[in-house]
């Protein structure tokens, strides 16, 4: 659905808007507003799954020249996702 949608990033005519790995999903998008438009749709088939995202373990960051403007806020399910200023990996020491 994020693909067909049109919202998010390419490269070339590759969608990269949504990358996943185990319980974790990446959304990107050159604009907040798609960014937001991505949440919800996500939010819709996640429903439809009979799941929902949690929103106090999301977050959203802001790259790129106008990172420090002021902006509108990404809500998922109601609440308004922690903006960050910088990404930590957390990798298994397994």
């Amino acid at each position: 659905m994020l693909r067909q949608s049109g919202y998010g990033c390419y490269v070339d005519s590759l969608f990269v808007g949504c990358v996943m790995y185990v319980d974790d999903l990446v959304l990107v998008s050159a604009s907040i507003h798609k960014l937001q438009l991505m949440v919800e749709i996500c939010c819709s088939e996640a429903a439809k799954l009979d799941m929902k995202f949690n929103a106090s373990k999301s977050q959203a960051i802001r790259i790129g020249r106008s990172r420090r403007t002021d902006i509108c806020h990404i809500t998922l399910n109601g609440c308004i996702i922690c903006l960050v200023n910088e990404l930590r990996l957390v990798r298994d020491l397994c």
